[in-house]
């Protein structure tokens, strides 16, 4: 029997569903769901589709197009549903974590020769009209899987499902097989969707349900986390300051907008194991580590894995909620489990929404520029059609003009 988790409300009070079995579990409150696979035991693999060295052959744009039959990343082979599809990654509907998010190119697949399928209506649509665009993971070494989800982004009212070693999980041996009735979850506007099964699996495929031919819905994912072996990772024990973590992006209490970076360095005696960062108290996502950084070198000699010993990712602030304080917290830790963090605080200036993917939407054509003081001012940016004043002042770390004020 398959078990849907999101929140149990209970005389207003909110209580968390616990895993009790081992039925697979679809969740939709990704907090839940970390916390679950944390009570489980089970190491997580974040993923977020930044490292440009893994994902290079992938990127894909209209002026740089790119796909790849295949990716492994962090020990988990990513590809298509269908084989003679490619993976690609891009930044298409504004990815959530960073600036990338991942989809099968082409989108699924139609086996239809008419234009039956498309006029077709709900219930009487041939199963052979369905597009079914997903993607597909397993491990790179044949380990077992005992969890995957991410978040999904179909911009058309998409609902998905997950097949474990090939089996759907919504099916079942009565009345349907195989999943005929198409059963699943709403899935848009990147909501989260995520499968946990203590029995373990191979290989999982997150499928799309409603997509025809010519009325498509088209699947894009980021920002998943994959358990991974039953094996805990290394417990955090405590604090332990001959770690050092240098958060240089964001600075502390700075002001960011639109997509940017989140960058630093750590290093420690033992050598650093993982480093991970928290928005706002939430859940702890792995940061790739292991950039070149010389200049920290010269003052700290004699540390191992000397230079490799930057972290950095994209990271849509944009999306954030604007004009509030926020903490971002990173912590590098030790294969003891002994860590060391740094918090900053700061705060989001912002139009009316966090990504806009045309260009056409920018409309400077009436805006005049000043200065004053240090600041540069924008005056009468029109985006979609929306006027705003934006200030610019000079951000050391990044070294370069950034928006610090939006009205």
């Amino acid at each position: 029997m398959l078990i849907v988790k999101t929140m149990l409300f209970v005389s207003a009070i909110l209580v968390p569903a616990r895993i009790t079995n081992a039925a697979p579990v679809v969740y939709t409150d990704e907090a839940l769901y970390r916390a679950d696979l944390a009570s489980l035991g089970f190491p997580i693999i974040s993923e977020s589709f930044e490292d440009d060295m893994v994902w290079a052959d992938s990127r894909n744009s209209i002026t740089s197009p790119g796909s790849t039959p295949s990716a492994i990343s962090q020990g988990i082979v990513w590809t298509a549903n269908y084989t003679q599809n490619n993976v690609a990654t891009g930044t298409a509907g504004g990815a959530p974590d960073g600036s990338f998010a991942i989809y099968s190119l082409p989108h699924g697949m139609t086996t239809d020769s008419g234009l039956y399928c498309d006029s077709a209506e709900d219930p009487n649509i041939p199963i052979e009209c369905y597009q079914n665009d997903g993607l597909k993971v397993q491990s790179a070494t044949g380990d077992t899987l005992y969890a995957f989800g991410g978040r999904i982004d179909t911009a058309n009212n998409g609902k998905v499902t997950f097949l474990l070693d090939g089996v759907d999980i919504n099916g079942n041996d009565t009345d349907n097989i195989d999943n005929w009735q198409r059963e699943g979850n709403l899935a848009d506007n990147w909501a989260f969707v995520g499968v946990i099964d203590t029995n373990g699996f191979r290989s999982a495929e997150l499928k799309e349900l409603r997509g025809k031919d010519a009325q498509q819905v088209l699947l894009f994912a980021d920002d998943f986390s994959i358990g991974v072996t039953a094996v805990p990772v290394p417990p955090i024990t405590e604090p332990d300051t001959k770690i050092i973590v240098q958060l240089e992006e964001p600075a502390d209490n700075s002001v960011v907008t639109g997509v940017g970076n989140l960058r630093g360095w750590a290093i420690s005696p033992q050598g650093v194991d993982r480093v991970e960062y928290s928005i706002d108290g939430g859940p702890m996502k792995v940061i790739p580590y292991g950039g070149s950084r010389p200049d920290v070198a010269i003052p700290f000699p004699g540390y191992p894995d000397a230079p490799f010993w930057g972290f950095a990712k994209s990271y849509a602030y944009g999306l954030q909620t604007p004009d509030r304080p926020h903490t971002i917290t990173v912590r590098a830790i030790e294969d003891s489990g002994n860590y060391n963090e740094v918090t900053h605080t700061f705060n989001v200036t912002a139009f009316h929404k966090g990504y806009f993917p045309n260009p056409e939407d920018m409309d400077i054509s009436s805006s005049s520029c000043s200065q004053n003081g240090s600041s540069i001012l924008l005056n009468n940016i029109k985006v979609e059609d929306t006027p705003y004043n934006a200030k610019l002042e000079w951000r050391v770390p990044a070294q370069q003009f950034g928006i610090v004020e939006i009205q």
